[in-house]
C-alpha cells in the first residue's frame, strides 16, 4: 500500500470514528430522552392507580357495620371476634381484587379495635366478645369465671346488684336441686369443643341447660385428662359429641379423642359422635374456605387416612397439591359460621342425634317428691319465721350484738379458713342455744 493511500485511510478513519461517536451520543441521548418519558408516565400510572385503589383498611371499615350484623343476627346473639372476621372477609375481597389481611391476629387485633375505638357512637351497644384467656375464682362462694368478655362484663355486673345490701333481711330459701354427683340423673350427653371462645354464645343460647349436657373445651390437640375424661363418661352411658373446625387438626382430634394410642388406652370403648364441620356442611351452608401451607415434604394427608370416614373428597380439600417441599390445602372454620346459623346448625345435629331431657328413673323419681315436699314445707316454715321476725321487732330492729366485731375477729383467728358470713350464723346459734339455757 502506497504513503498516499495509507495517509488517506487514516483521514478517513478519524473522520468516521468521529462521526460514529457523534451517532452513538445522540442514540443514546434519544434514548435517555425516551426512557425519562416511559419513566415519568410509568411513575403517573401508578399514583393514578394508588388514588384510585381501595386499600384494606378502607374496604375493612366501610363493610365493619355489615359484617358485626351478619355475625350476630342483627345485634341479637353476641359475635366472636373471627365470626365478624369471616364475616367481612369476602365483602373485602370483592372491594380489593382479591386482597385481604394475612394474619387473622391483625384484623382481631388492630382492624376491628381499630373501628370501635373511632366509632364508639356507633358500636356503643355491639356485643363483640374475645376468647377466654384464663379462669377467676372467688374464695369462698367457689364462684369461677373465665377472663372473657362476656364473663368478666357478667361478674362486673354482679357486684352492683349484691353490693347494695339495704337494711330488710330476707329469709334464705333452701336449695331446690336435687344432689347428684357426675352424669348419673344431671346429663347424659356432653360437648367437646376442640377450641376454646364459643362458650359465651352457648350459654347465651342455654344450651347447657336445654338440653341438660355438659360442655368442655381445649385448645389443640385432646390432652390425656380430656380422653380420660371421655372414657368415664363413655363408662357411665354418657355420649360425648364431638364439635371441631374442618381442617387436619380438628379432624385428628376427634379421631384420637375416640381411639387408643401409644399415651393413653381407654379402658371402655369410648360412646362418642363426630359433629365437626364436614365438606358437606360447608357446601350445604355456602361456608368460604381459606388457604393453609402444609410446609413439608410427607404428604399431610397420611394421617388422614387413619381418621373415620374421611372421603377422598375432603382429603383432596384439605391437602391439595403438592409444590416445591411443601403441599397447598384449603380449611374451615367454625367460626366461619354468623352466631346464629352456628347455634341453628349445632341444635339441628342434636335434633338428628335424639338428644333429650334426663327424666330419672321411678326409684329416683320418688326419693327427690319426697324431698321436693320436704323443701316446699321448710321454705314455707322459713318464710313464715321471716314474717314473724319482721313482725316482731317492726318497732324496733334487734341490734347487733356490741362486741359483735370482736368475737368475729376472735373466731377467724381461731379459724381462717372459715368466711365471715358462715363465721356469723355460728356466733348467732351460739346465742340462741344460750338464751334457750337461760330460759330453762
Amino acid at each position: 500500500m502506497s504513503t498516499i493511500e495509507g495517509s488517506l485511510r487514516t483521514l478517513l478513519d478519524k473522520v468516521t470514528k468521529r462521526f460514529t461517536a457523534e451517532k452513538k451520543r445522540a442514540h443514546r441521548e434519544s434514548n435517555r430522552e425516551y426512557l425519562d418519558r416511559a419513566a415519568i408516565q410509568r411513575l403517573s400510572q401508578r399514583e393514578a392507580a394508588k388514588r384510585d385503589k381501595v386499600t384494606i383498611k378502607q374496604a375493612v371499615w366501610s363493610v365493619m357495620k355489615r359484617a358485626y350484623m351478619l355475625a350476630s343476627d342483627d345485634g341479637r346473639l353476641p359475635a366472636n371476634m373471627r365470626q365478624i372476621m369471616y364475616a367481612c372477609r369476602p365483602l373485602v375481597l370483592k372491594m380489593t381484587g382479591g386482597k385481604c389481611w394475612k394474619k387473622s391476629s391483625f384484623f382481631t387485633q388492630n382492624l376491628l379495635p381499630g373501628y370501635m375505638a373511632e366509632h364508639k357512637a356507633e358500636t356503643a351497644r355491639w356485643d363483640v366478645v374475645a376468647d377466654a384467656r384464663g379462669h377467676f375464682m372467688e374464695p369462698h362462694s367457689q364462684e369461677s369465671i373465665g377472663i372473657g368478655t362476656l364473663d368478666v362484663r357478667g361478674y362486673l355486673a354482679s357486684w352492683t346488684e349484691s353490693d347494695d345490701v339495704g337494711t330488710d333481711v330476707e329469709p334464705p330459701e333452701l336449695d331446690d336441686s336435687f344432689p347428684t354427683s357426675g352424669p348419673a340423673n344431671r346429663f347424659k350427653y356432653a360437648l367437646f369443643i376442640e377450641k376454646e371462645g364459643f362458650d359465651p354464645l352457648l350459654a347465651c343460647a342455654q344450651i347447657a341447660a336445654k338440653y341438660d349436657m355438659a360442655i368442655f373445651s381445649s385448645k389443640g390437640m385432646s390432652v390425656i385428662a380430656a380422653r380420660r375424661l371421655v372414657d368415664h363418661l363413655s363408662q357411665a352411658g354418657c355420649t360425648v359429641f364431638v364439635l371441631h373446625d374442618f381442617d387436619r387438626a380438628g379432624l385428628l382430634i376427634a379421631h384420637w379423642l375416640a381411639h387408643d394410642n401409644d399415651r393413653f388406652q381407654f379402658e371402655y370403648p369410648p360412646n362418642v359422635i363426630d359433629l365437626g364441620l364436614r365438606l358437606a356442611d360447608i357446601k350445604r351452608l355456602g361456608l368460604e374456605k381459606e388457604s393453609l401451607v402444609y410446609k413439608q415434604n410427607k404428604n399431610p394427608a397420611d394421617a388422614l387416612l387413619e381418621c373415620d370416614d374421611v372421603t377422598r373428597e375432603e382429603i383432596d380439600f384439605l391437602v391439595g397439591v403438592r409444590s416445591y417441599k411443601q403441599w397447598s390445602g384449603s380449611r374451615v372454620e367454625l367460626n366461619a359460621l354468623t352466631s346464629r346459623a352456628f347455634i341453628e346448625w349445632l341444635e339441628a345435629k342434636f335434633t338428628e342425634h335424639g338428644v333429650e331431657k334426663v327424666i330419672p328413673d321411678n326409684a329416683t323419681l320418688d326419693v327427690a317428691w319426697q324431698r321436693a315436699l320436704m323443701i316446699a314445707k321448710m321454705n314455707e316454715a322459713v318464710d313464715k319465721a321471716g314474717k314473724d321476725f319482721k313482725d316482731k321487732h317492726k318497732v324496733k330492729k334487734q341490734k347487733a350484738p356490741r362486741d359483735l366485731a370482736k368475737r368475729l375477729r376472735d373466731m377467724l383467728c381461731k379459724r381462717p379458713e372459715v368466711s365471715w358470713d358462715k363465721a356469723l350464723v355460728q356466733i348467732a346459734a351460739c346465742d340462741g342455744t344460750a338464751k334457750h339455757a337461760r330460759r330453762k
